[in-house]
């Protein structure tokens, strides 16, 4: 049996960058399968369907060698959730899932933002599965800098897939397995996950982050009795190696972090953070091991 490498977002099935890199991952020589919500899901988090049938399509006409094309009406949780739950087995697709990428998204995605990114949520969930998983965003809505975004994604997909085993080693996840304390096996386990973002101004400079600090003013506007929730103000706080200080300095940011939440006992130790910061060039260390 082959491997794979699936991809996924929150911006839905239609997103040109989504494609591209599908392309990129081709180019590199990888099997590709396309698997993201039928239309856009953006900030809907770890939103789950429940007990409700989905429609998956296959997009046929998007195909080629290499590449298989689905969508599902359903969330990008949906989708993770369907690859670790085995649906390519069940489509026929003699092909296992060794990594998946969420993105590249349009918008950020740091600070409390992974509370509620749908891009984000898919790298979790998968990694909840035992798929190492990455999610990328661009760091602004214009799409004009997504050229730069993908360069940066496909350097960055270099070195993940160099470090990353052609057999899966924790999928079917083991719940019994123990709980690692190095950064490359928590993340091959997916104990832990890739969170990266890009900012439009990139000038080529990877740097190891934790979450940074980023609030949003102003959010509710009311006319008539219908709301709208959207900030009306960014403010970004100043915080040691945070992911929005190092895309103010114009970096590309790449943090590691926990599949589960801070309580659960699969959280990952301190050793895996501080080793994840350990860096040689911009990149984490645990990279080039």
């Amino acid at each position: 049996m082959s491997s794979c490498v699936v991809l996924c977002n929150d911006d839905g099935i239609a997103a040109p960058a989504l494609h591209t890199l599908a392309q990129i991952l081709l180019d590199m020589g990888m099997e590709v399968v396309i698997f993201a919500p039928s239309e856009n899901r953006s900030a809907c988090g770890m939103s789950l369907t429940l007990r409700k049938p989905l429609e998956l399509k296959n997009h046929i006409a998007l195909e080629k060698e290499g590449l298989r094309v689905f969508s599902l009406a359903g969330t990008p949780s949906d989708c993770a959730i369907a690859i670790g739950d085995g649906i390519l087995e069940k489509l026929g697709i003699d092909s296992k899932p060794k990594l998946l990428v969420s993105g590249v998204n349009v918008g950020s995605n740091m600070s409390v933002d992974v509370w509620h990114s749908g891009t984000i949520a898919a790298a979790r969930e998968a990694a909840l599965y035992g798929i190492p998983g990455v999610a990328i965003s661009l760091t602004t809505f214009d799409e004009s800098h997504m050229p730069k975004a993908l360069n940066a994604s496909e350097k960055l997909l270099q070195k993940v897939l160099e470090i990353i085993p052609d057999e899966p080693v924790n999928w079917p996840r083991d719940i019994d397995a123990s709980l690692e304390d190095n950064a490359l096996q928590s993340f091959l386990s997916g104990q832990s996950f890739l969170n990266v973002n890009i900012p439009p101004d990139w000038r080529g400079d990877f740097t190891c982050t934790t979450l940074g600090r980023r609030y949003y003013l102003g959010a509710l506007s009311l006319t008539g009795n219908h709301i709208e929730i959207g900030a009306s103000e960014i403010v970004n706080g100043e915080s040691e190696a945070g992911d929005v200080d190092a895309i103010v300095r114009g970096e590309a940011s790449i943090s590691l972090l926990s599949a589960h939440p801070s309580q659960h006992p699969d959280f990952p130790p301190d050793t895996v953070i501080e080793e994840h910061m350990q860096a040689k060039n911009g990149w984490p260390t645990w990279f080039q091991d």
